[in-house]
């Protein structure tokens, strides 16, 4: 429609017009950019609020996690001094054996401590977060976790060793009760 004034006032040369109409005509197109910018932003916002939600709730799980094989490995580390006892004592465990077993076998469980990264890498891949002081302390949580990770994933010598020498039935039966006080305990298999 302001095409057609616009071409009408052009035959007429109406240039008062053709000016207003050209203003009219510019000003309707950058409203409309505008508006259009505007609601990309909004949801780019809820995006970016959607995202750190996740992220909180995510770092709250692992921090639970956390708790949960802190608790696991003090059990670990309990059995491991029991182990070691044993052996300083240099006696035999005559008829008490089993409880010896478990725990050299105790001492050998290993679980991976790392946390979950998924939300962030998504975040990552779309520009997230765009405050800088959030991801600086995304970035320092993710990379401590990384050192910590790399240092306590190298599975420990003496778990091949314990492992190979204690017979597969026993390891079995002594895991399958460990694994129902674990899992009741903190929700991962040990392996």
């Amino acid at each position: 429609m302001i095409l057609s004034r616009l071409s009408k006032s052009l035959k007429e040369q109406n240039w008062t017009a053709i000016v207003i109409e050209f203003v009219l005509l510019v000003s309707g197109v950058f409203l409309g950019i505008q508006v259009a910018n505007w609601n990309e932003a909004r949801a780019f916002d809820s995006l970016e609020r959607d995202h750190l939600r996740n992220q909180r709730e995510e770092i709250e799980d692992d921090i639970k996690r956390t708790a949960a094989r802190k608790a696991y490995y003090a059990e670990v580390n309990a059995a491991g001094m029991r182990a070691l006892a044993f052996l300083e004592k240099g006696e035999s465990c005559a008829d008490q054996c089993w409880p010896v077993l478990v725990d050299f076998f105790h001492a050998s469980q290993w679980i991976d401590v790392g946390v979950t990264q998924t939300t962030f890498a998504e975040m990552r891949r779309v520009g997230l977060p765009r405050q800088r002081a959030v991801l600086v302390a995304l970035e320092n949580y993710y990379l401590m976790n990384f050192g910590i990770n790399t240092v306590s994933n190298e599975r420990p010598a003496y778990r091949t060793l314990a492992r190979g020498l204690i017979p597969v039935e026993a390891q079995q039966a002594s895991r399958m009760n460990r694994l129902r006080v674990h899992w009741m305990r903190c929700g991962q298999m040990p392996t």
